[in-house]
């Protein structure tokens, strides 16, 4: 009978942990990637941030120069001391008007509830 109940219980658990599960959004939906013209805009999803450091543009593997449009926020963490991060939007512009063959953008993020993402590299069309 022993074995009925810490087989119960140990269900119980289970289903009162999923239920307080955290969803995080996939990297693609909680940083969503557009290109304008020399104008890239990342629209970022409440509750998530981007570190400005981690953001950079590649052609080729070659760095591509650009601006950045808006200010970023300084936070402070607990392990990193004041950051640099961006909330709601971020914009880039191109300072170059030559034409790339492959243009990509890499940055990383996290939720506010304590999930980092790796880094991502997205290309851009």
């Amino acid at each position: 009978m022993n074995l009925k109940k810490s087989f119960f219980a140990l269900c119980l658990v289970a289903v009162h942990g999923v239920g307080y599960a955290q969803d995080y959004l996939p990297p693609s939906m909680a940083f969503k990637t557009v290109l304008s013209g020399n104008t890239i805009t990342i629209h970022i999803a409440d509750g998530y941030y981007l570190y400005q450091n981690k953001i950079s543009l590649i052609d080729q593997h070659k760095p591509v120069r650009f601006n950045f449009l808006n200010k970023p926020l300084v936070k402070s963490f607990p392990q990193q001391g004041k950051t640099k991060v961006f909330q709601k939007s971020v914009k880039l512009h191109i300072n170059s008007q030559q034409q790339y063959k492959s243009l990509a953008i890499k940055y990383q993020g996290c939720s506010y509830q304590g999930l980092c993402y790796p880094p991502q590299q997205i290309a851009l069309k």
